[in-house]
């Protein structure tokens, strides 16, 4: 164990001695056209409350491009996110597969603007990791969360201070605003966000006419059965 914790250390050591960068001003941050999100953990509960996080960057930056790295386990949280451009799916079971590098490095070559890594209830060196090695002028990361220092923090020109404690009866969709406040992106409005397309609305419509109610019809919980067989319908 302290021979893991050793070669762990040296590891982190040998990062920042070669991607460390120096803190950088807010005015240093202009207008950003590409934004890149990195938001790979696995909290599922945690990507469903980020919705305001996404819309206050859309609300700030409404001509951006906005790209979020998410992982197999939260992606579902973002299927047709009106506030996201772009997603790709970080899965470590592919780590050394050629197709999933080469996707990869697409995305992170970009030419950013400015590149998040936001932190709830834990930080990911992961993240923060790809927040550094993804090509941006400006990089915004946790700089400690509750008091527990970020050790990869100095991969970030904006090293921000987290902490649940300060107000603990914030809810998430609020705290996870933290992170982007320092550089005047924030917003007002914490509701969730649910997109639907054609595709949703058609299986929508056939899903009603199964049950024989009508488009404009209210449903309860009663209404979801079909009145032959009683059990509930699923409509794939």
């Amino acid at each position: 164990m302290l021979h893991k914790k050793n070669s762990s250390n040296l590891l982190i050591k040998l990062i920042l001695k070669f991607f460390a960068v120096e803190e950088k001003p807010n005015h240093e941050l202009k207008n950003p056209n590409r934004i890149l999100i990195v938001r790979q953990h696995n909290q599922f509960g945690d990507m469903l409350a980020s919705v305001s996080l996404f819309r206050a960057v859309k609300e700030t930056y409404p001509d951006c491009e906005l790209t979020v790295i998410v992982s197999p386990q939260n992606y579902y949280a973002l299927t047709k996110n009106e506030f996201i451009d772009k997603t790709f799916i970080y899965n470590q079971r592919r780590f050394f597969f050629p197709n999933f590098w080469f996707g990869l490095i697409r995305v992170l070559k970009k030419n950013y603007d400015l590149v998040v890594v936001p932190a709830t209830v834990s930080i990911s060196k992961t993240s923060c990791l790809l927040g550094r090695f993804a090509k941006a002028d400006y990089r915004v990361g946790p700089n400690s969360l509750d008091g527990r220092k970020n050790l990869l923090a100095t991969l970030f020109h904006k090293r921000v201070d987290l902490n649940w404690r300060r107000f603990p009866d914030t809810h998430i969709s609020d705290f996870g605003l933290e992170v982007l406040r320092p550089v005047g992106i924030s917003t007002k409005n914490y509701r969730s966000s649910i997109s639907y397309d054609e595709n949703d609305l058609e299986k929508v419509v056939r899903f009603l006419d199964m049950i024989g109610r009508k488009p404009d019809t209210k449903l309860n919980r009663n209404s979801c059965r079909c009145r032959q067989t009683s059990k509930p319908v699923v409509v794939g």
